[in-house]
């Protein structure tokens, strides 16, 4: 009878073993502290002297038959190689989100102050017709590189852009995005710099948040991933430092 104990046992442990490869498939989402370059802190604004320009409605040419409304700030002097920043807004705003100095604790005071001090031009926009943006902004400004950020809806579109169009873009920053992916594959479309911020309380956008920075992680693409501990999905919005994010895509403009 002992001799016929291993026989049965078999059929078993093929079958664990078979569960276990399928399981081994499945994406598996890392850990926060396995993405984060460096463990959370938050940022002090008491260093940011708030002055900007005022911002300029225009609107753009439509190519998909949608009326776009931008704004748009310029610096005192535009440099022949300030980069151009194009910032979309969440589904509860539009062009005028990115320049409230008020919305989310001064989030767009703080950066309208920075990009006002680095030279940069920047652009908010109502949809995400990006490809008669760049035409409107390159025949205004010349070529130039475009940053694409935003939030909520607004990361996801900037993110999905860049994804189909990685050549026209020299970073993303994106907080809180609100991208449908389970397959973070997609990502290793992004070559460009990635900064994201999203809220540990936030879970299925860190968990897709997390992915992406996964990706970018193995395939050495530059990149910042900060989780707020305990944030919600508003919580990177009005954290953000976007200090320390405008110079780490800045780093790596050629």
């Amino acid at each position: 009878m002992d001799r016929e104990k291993p026989a049965a046992i078999l059929p078993l442990c093929l079958l664990l073993v078979a569960i276990f490869a399928s399981g081994c498939g499945k994406e598996i989402v890392p850990a926060a502290s396995e993405l984060m370059t460096e463990s959370y802190s938050r940022p002090d604004f008491s260093n940011i002297a708030i002055g900007y320009p005022d911002a300029k409605s225009f609107q753009m040419t439509a190519t998909r038959g949608q009326d776009q409304y931008c704004m748009v700030q310029e610096p005192a002097t535009i440099r022949p190689t300030a980069p151009i920043m194009i910032y979309m807004h969440g589904a509860d705003g539009d062009e005028t989100q990115g320049m409230d100095p008020e919305y989310a604790e001064g989030t767009f005071a703080r950066l309208r102050t920075l990009l006002a001090d680095r030279g940069w031009i920047y652009v908010t926009a109502r949809i995400d017709d990006f490809d008669g943006l760049r035409k409107d902004l390159e025949s205004k400004y010349g070529p130039r590189p475009i940053i694409l950020s935003g939030s909520s809806l607004g990361g996801k579109q900037s993110l999905m852009e860049a994804m189909a169009n990685p050549g026209e873009y020299a970073g993303v920053i994106a907080m809180c995005p609100a991208l449908p992916l389970t397959d973070a594959s997609p990502a290793k479309a992004l070559t460009m710099p990635v900064y994201i911020e999203s809220g540990e309380r936030d879970v299925l956008i860190a968990e897709v948040s997390r992915r992406i920075a996964g990706v970018l992680k193995r395939q050495g693409t530059p990149y910042i991933y900060i989780e707020i501990p305990e944030g919600t999905h508003r919580t990177p919005i009005e954290q953000i430092d976007w200090e320390r994010a405008l110079g780490f895509v800045e780093d790596h403009l050629s």
